[in-house]
């Protein structure tokens, strides 16, 4: 069974730590001694992730659907889960968007450009 470490932010959001397969050999370890061994090592490596709450988990428990991947979220049952009330993060240039629709002329669409391919 291949196992993943869920991290639960103080946020509420998670992080998830899939482990690198391709060097498991199965004549060494079992699958999952191999993956908890192995996030062991990497988390020593990452000081974020120090002091967070952390689950193992079966990695097919894990939403294939990433599209709401900001709205994950952790519960003891089900495990990780999507939290419909998690709002939509805005799109990353909508504020430049914005200010080009209520542009009146040419020069202020021109300034708007050049203030983003600076």
């Amino acid at each position: 069974m291949k196992i993943c470490r869920v991290f639960v932010c103080t946020d509420g959001s998670i992080r998830i730590m899939h482990p690198n397969m391709r060097r498991w050999n199965p004549w060494e370890c079992s699958e999952g001694e191999f993956c908890r061994k192995l996030i062991d090592a990497s988390m020593t490596k990452d000081p974020t992730l120090a002091g967070l709450p952390y689950y193992d988990v079966d990695a097919s428990s894990i939403p294939s659907d990433r599209s709401k991947r900001h709205a994950w979220r952790w519960a003891d049952n089900p495990g990780v889960y999507v939290d419909e009330t998690v709002p939509d993060p805005p799109h990353p240039k909508q504020d430049q968007l914005d200010r080009i629709e209520r542009a009146q002329t040419v020069e202020e669409i021109k300034s708007i450009l050049k203030e983003m391919v600076k």
